[in-house]
C-alpha cells in the first residue's frame, strides 16, 4: 500500500507556517469554517475529515491528476532539505560538510528519506 503523507506535503507547500498540525492547517486553509470543523477534533471521524480538507488543498496546489502522481509528490516531500538533528541541525543539507554526510551515510540506521537527501547532496 502506498501512503500519502499530508504532513510532508503541507510542510513543502506552506513552509512558512508556524505550525503544520491539523488545527493550524485548517485555520490557514479554511479560516471561516475552521472553528466549526474542529469541534470534534481528535475523534477519528473528525480527524479523517480534516485530513481530507488538507489533502484536497494540497492536490489543488500541486495540480496532480492521479493518485500515482500524488504519491510521488508525497515521497519527494518527505525528503528533507534541512538537517533535522545533530550539530548541523537547521542547516540546508546541501551546506552540511561532506565528511559529516559521508559519516552519516555510513551508519546503518539512517532514515531512508534523509539518506536520499544526503546521497543527492554528497560531496
Amino acid at each position: 500500500m502506498k501512503r500519502i503523507c499530508t504532513l510532508a506535503l503541507a510542510r513543502k507547500l506552506w513552509p512558512d507556517l508556524d505550525s503544520h498540525n491539523q488545527s493550524a492547517l485548517l485555520y490557514f486553509l479554511k479560516r471561516q469554517s475552521a472553528k466549526e470543523l474542529l469541534k470534534n477534533a481528535h475523534s477519528a471521524l473528525a480527524d479523517v475529515g480534516i485530513c481530507a480538507v488538507i489533502l484536497q488543498h494540497a492536490i489543488e496546489q500541486l495540480g496532480v491528476k492521479t493518485i500515482e502522481d500524488l504519491w510521488v509528490q508525497s515521497e519527494l516531500a518527505r525528503i528533507p532539505r534541512v538537517m533535522p538533528f545533530g550539530k548541523h541541525k537547521g542547516l540546508q543539507i546541501s551546506e552540511v560538510p561532506g565528511d559529516y554526510k559521508r559519516w552519516l551515510l555510513g551508519k546503518g540506521d539512517v532514515d531512508p528519506y534523509l539518506r536520499a537527501a544526503l546521497e543527492v547532496n554528497a560531496s
